[in-house]
Formats: structure tokens, sequence, C-alpha cells
């Protein structure tokens, strides 16, 4: 089995996150027990704020699609961000690396 490097391991670290946070937050909804966990949908939508602003107009109407929005979109967007930052990062050190 083909082992995945370490870089790109910490690549879907933040999106892993947040699907965990979507799931532990409906948790929250769904389980009366839980209901003190609820809060991370607020911290998950602050968090996802350029995805989330569609999210904000859908929740009025259709709920259900507003949440299925954050977890596909926020965290599709999580994860470009986490590529991105991956990709500057390698070219920053390549950069320096030339200069030597």
């Amino acid at each position: 089995m083909k082992e995945i490097p370490l870089k790109w391991r910490w690549t879907f670290a933040l999106p892993a996150v947040h699907v965990c946070m979507c799931f532990v937050s409906a948790a929250g909804w769904l389980i009366p027990a839980l209901s003190f966990l609820a809060f991370t949908w607020t911290v998950l939508m602050m968090a996802d704020l350029p995805i989330s602003l569609l999210a904000y107009f859908l929740a009025w109407r259709h709920p259900f699609a507003a949440g299925v929005w954050i977890l596909v979109a926020g965290t599709a967007w999580w994860y470009l961000l986490s590529l991105g930052v991956q990709r500057l990062k390698g070219s920053a050190s390549r950069v320096a690396y030339e200069k030597q």
C-alpha cells in the first residue's frame, strides 16, 4: 500500500476537522442530551463565512439544504484553503532553496 507523504496529510486535517464539527453540531441538534454542543454550528458558520453567506439566506426556507451546503461546500472550502497554503509553503521553500 502506498503511503501518503506527510505534507499531503496536513492538507486533509482542516477539512476533517470541519466534517467532525458538522457532525458534532448535528448531534447537538438531534440528541437532546447533547444540546449543549449545538453552539458549534454558530462557530462553524462564522469560520465558513465566505461560503456560509448562501447558507444564511437558505436557512430561512430550506434549513436542510443550508446544512448540506455547509457540510459539502464548507469542507471543500477548507480543503482548497489547505491546499493553497501547502502550495504557497512549497513554493516559498523552493524559492528560499534556490537563493542559497
